[in-house]
C-alpha cells in the first residue's frame, strides 16, 4: 500500500517539476533534464519481481530518488538487490549507447559552479559528467554516495576495458 502511494507521489512530483513554468510553450528542457529523464534503449525495465516501484524506475532521476529513500519504502533484501542491479544496468545502458556518464556530488549551498553537466573525452569516447547537488541530510547522504559509487564504478570499469581493448 505504501509502495503504490509512493509511485503516485513520484509521478506527481515528476509532473510538477516538469510543469513549474505554467506557459509550456516557453518551457525549455535543458540538457540535464534530458539526460536525467531519458531511458536508454538497452535498459531492461521489467524485473522478475512483482514490485510496482521497481518496475517504474526507468531513468536516472527516479532511480536516484528511489535509492535515496529506500529506507522509507521498506524494501526487502531482494528488492534492494534488484535496485542496485538497476543502477549498474543504467550505467551500462548509457555506455552501450555511446553516452557514458559519470556522476559527481557538489555542495548544494553554493550551486553548480561549472554548470550542470560537462563533456570530456576519455579513451576515445565523450564522457558526460553530471553534477548532483547533494542533500544536506545525513540520513540520505549515505544512500546518495552509494548510488554514485555503484553507477560510477560500472562506468569506470567499462571505460578501463575500452582502454585495454
Amino acid at each position: 500500500m505504501y509502495k503504490s502511494k509512493f509511485v503516485i507521489l513520484l509521478l506527481i512530483h515528476q509532473t510538477i517539476a516538469f510543469c513549474q513554468d505554467q506557459n509550456l510553450d516557453n518551457y525549455k528542457i535543458d540538457e540535464e533534464d534530458t539526460i536525467m529523464l531519458y531511458t536508454p534503449k538497452h535498459f531492461l525495465t521489467k524485473d522478475t519481481i512483482n514490485s510496482r516501484i521497481l518496475n517504474e524506475v526507468r531513468n536516472i532521476a527516479t532511480l536516484r530518488m528511489v535509492y535515496i529513500i529506500q529506507n522509507k519504502l521498506h524494501l526487502n533484501e531482494l528488492e534492494y538487490d534488484i535496485l542496485e542491479k538497476k543502477i549498474d544496468r543504467m550505467a551500462l545502458a548509457f555506455y552501450l549507447e555511446g553516452k557514458p556518464i559519470i556522476i559527481e556530488r557538489i555542495n548544494g549551498f553554493y550551486g553548480r559552479p561549472d554548470g550542470y553537466i560537462k563533456k570530456e573525452p576519455c579513451n576515445g569516447i565523450n564522457v558526460t559528467t553530471i553534477n548532483f547537488t547533494y542533500n544536506c541530510q545525513d540520513t540520505f547522504r549515505k544512500y546518495e554516495e552509494k548510488f554514485i559509487e555503484i553507477f560510477n564504478n560500472r562506468t569506470m570499469k567499462l571505460l578501463a576495458a575500452r582502454k585495454n581493448y
